[in-house]
């Protein structure tokens, strides 16, 4: 049977076309993955704070396949708002399903703190709005953003090499940051993730592996998984 052991639900953006791919390629046996999608072709202000408005028709979809858990599986759609956003949007989507839910913001925050970082260093995509909103919202998280650099990209982060991704994340990785967090679920860092830490000797979180990581604990699945960071290999 198809997800004999759990079935996970990932709410993602219109347009991103690395998520599924990085979580189908690292599931545990057994495991198996879920989509639905919410309109976002671009990283647009306008499109942003419109992801949401059918968050909860495609979440009942997603509940329809009788998923364990669902994740809104957008980084910076879930941390838009500010702190506390990412719980709004959770309990939105617990309130019409019945299923627990998480987001990628959230994953990424108890991520950090299993952890033990505090100092971040942070490299994404993004336009320069949106990283004053991840800075922002990191640090009301009380974590300390010591460098941050984005892209300043609204479109075409699935285009971005992961050699691309590994060269910024060593440009903001100062020696006063303790982890590294690469942000945006369609850039693909995933395949990078191990060999930043064994080059920077920190450990390194990425949205999408933070969404595996935190989507295996929500469905009390302890897999360790290997090749694709310190946080995976944590029961």
């Amino acid at each position: 049977m198809i997800g004999w052991r759990a079935k996970l639900g990932v709410l993602v953006p219109s347009g991103n076309t690395t998520m599924e791919p990085e979580l189908y390629r690292i599931a545990p046996r057994g495991v198996s993955l879920h989509f639905a999608r919410l309109k976002l072709a671009a990283d647009t202000r306008e499109e942003i704070e419109r992801m949401s408005d059918d968050l909860e028709e495609q979440a009942k979809r997603l509940a329809d396949g009788n998923v364990n858990v669902i994740c809104f599986g957008c980084t910076g759609g879930s941390l838009f708002g500010g702190v506390g956003y990412d719980k709004k949007i959770i309990k939105r989507i617990e309130d019409v399903t019945g299923r627990t839910a998480t987001t990628t913001s959230t994953a990424v925050i108890e991520a950090l703190k299993r952890l033990n970082a505090k100092n971040l260093a942070v490299a994404s995509p993004y336009p320069e709005w949106l990283n004053r909103r991840l800075r922002d919202f990191l640090e009301g998280q009380d974590f300390h953003v010591v460098t941050l650099k984005g892209l300043g990209l609204e479109t075409g982060m699935e285009d971005v090499s992961p050699e691309e991704i590994l060269r910024l994340a060593k440009e903001v990785a100062i020696h006063e940051a303790d982890a590294v967090f690469i942000s945006c679920t369609d850039f693909r860092a995933l395949e990078i993730v191990d060999r930043l830490e064994q080059d920077l000797g920190k450990p390194v979180v990425s949205s999408n592996q933070a969404t595996l990581w935190m989507l295996l604990r929500l469905a009390h699945l302890p897999d360790t998984l290997h090749g694709y960071g310190e946080l995976l290999r944590i029961k």
